[in-house]
């Protein structure tokens, strides 16, 4: 905890491992140049809960192997003054915007699918 490889609310989720896997992570962290954080620390609890933690497995957790997919952050997206000015009324509501927005892409995104299966039948028959 001393260089910061450990963070103290980290070690939480550690305390739950058998005396011998703690001290497998204490060699790896203080030999390697491998960081727990908090998502490694849960990930080797749940192993251990479920009776999967091995050796192998702490070291693919502590390399970053095993951990699960993260689903990315939703993108934010900003709609220039001008575009609204020419779609939308002064005083619209966010929520009256968007669910234009809602319905224009469902409108654009069935059309466009429909687009393709036509373009895909129409190269069949040659």
């Amino acid at each position: 905890m001393d260089d910061a490889k450990l963070p103290v609310y980290v070690a939480v989720p550690i305390t739950y491992l058998p005396a011998d896997t703690q001290l497998l992570l204490y060699h790896r962290i203080t030999q390697g140049d491998c960081k727990v954080d908090i998502e490694k620390a849960e990930l080797l609890k749940a192993k251990h809960r479920s009776g999967e933690l091995t050796e192998e497995v702490v070291d693919d957790i502590l390399s970053g192997q095993l951990l699960p997919f993260k689903t990315p952050k939703r993108t934010a997206v900003k709609i220039k003054p001008v575009v609204l000015k020419k779609y939308f009324k002064k005083g619209e509501s966010a929520k009256e915007i968007e669910a234009v927005i809602s319905v224009a892409l469902e409108f654009y995104f069935a059309n466009a699918k429909e687009e393709e299966q036509t373009s895909k039948e129409g190269f069949s028959d040659e």
